[in-house]
């Protein structure tokens, strides 16, 4: 009887943990692209840098071209009288081990307007942490084909980042 009332309590308690770690990894995912939606929506591309994953940067030769390229892409957004007006994550894939990093995907949804269409655009990025989940790093796809991509950025043949989608309504 006692036997089986330790082993009760061990399990639970390794249910529990289980559980709490997990909802750590959760929350610091969220508080990662919260802070991510923050430095891109106040343009702050410096900063954001700091937050690619170090396969991004070697794929893009260096921070400074991370940096180039969402600089022109919101000069071309403002050049056709597009406004950024919010970005949403949504809830985060299974976290997978892989070469000592945990791994997982976060869709997201970007929403656009002009004076005369609603834009939305869906898609995600890949994050990646080298220690235990404390810290997200984030990158996206680069290339079309899934294996491809996945092997340039390091990123596990099971993550999946989704095909970009978009939705143009009139105002």
């Amino acid at each position: 009887m006692k036997l089986t009332l330790i082993f009760i309590v061990l399990f639970t308690s390794l249910i529990t943990y289980g559980q709490d770690a997990n909802e750590q990894l959760t929350k610091n995912i969220y508080t990662s692209t919260k802070s991510y939606k923050e430095l891109f929506m106040t343009q702050n591309y410096e900063e954001l840098s700091n937050s690619i994953t170090p396969k991004l940067i070697e794929y893009l030769k260096t921070k400074q071209d991370f940096v180039y390229l969402l600089i022109q892409l919101t000069k071309n957004a403002e050049a056709k009288g597009i406004t950024i007006t919010d970005i949403a994550f949504g809830k985060h894939t299974e976290i997978i081990e892989h070469k000592n990093q945990l791994q997982t995907v976060v869709p997201f949804e970007v929403k656009m307007e002009n004076d005369e269409r609603l834009i939305n655009i869906g898609s995600g990025i890949a994050l990646v942490s080298t220690n235990k989940g404390q810290n997200w790093y984030f990158t996206f796809q680069v290339i079309k084909d899934k294996a491809e991509n996945n092997r340039v950025l390091g990123l596990n043949e099971n993550i999946n980042i989704p095909t970009r989608t978009q939705n143009i309504t009139a105002k």
